[in-house]
């Protein structure tokens, strides 16, 4: 069968592949450890199986066999995979899971990276920042570019 590496590595595919679409779709920060990443793939890995166990009916293996009989449950994988990561990149730039977060009143701040990605994000048409003293920022948003 398969050695013990291989079977982790094929648990931890479609938190991988959930992880890249998300890296790709999503603006956030990229200053990532290797141990940031290994946990974000973990938990896609899991919430995805937890997924496919619910819609299969049936408990999911921690790792499916590759073979012609498995190709329903490899699609299935692959098809939660991309849409985790869908849903959770349009979270990140839609900023749900910390507007939520807020109207929960646990957290004040944004899941974006600086303020200007909050200006420029929430206004739809010119905007105009004023900074402490006489300074300012002046620009069109990101609907106009």
């Amino acid at each position: 069968m398969y050695s013990e590496t291989v079977q982790i590595l094929l648990f931890l595919i479609p938190g991988l592949v959930a992880s890249l679409t998300v890296n790709i779709l999503a603006v956030r920060k990229r200053n990532l450890t290797a141990i940031d990443k290994l946990a974000e793939a973990l938990v896609g890995s899991l919430v995805v199986y937890t997924v496919l166990a619910i819609f299969r009916g049936a408990p999911a293996p921690l790792t499916i066999p590759l073979g012609q009989d498995n190709l329903g449950s490899l699609l299935w994988l692959f098809a939660i995979s991309l849409g985790l990561g869908l849903v959770v990149s349009a979270s990140i730039q839609w900023d749900w899971h910390m507007r939520l977060a807020w109207l929960l009143r646990l957290s004040k701040q944004t899941s974006r990276p600086s303020v200007w990605m909050d200006a420029f994000h929430n206004y739809e048409r010119f905007v105009h920042r004023p900074f402490q003293g006489r300074q300012r920022a002046y620009g069109l948003s990101k609907v106009l570019l």
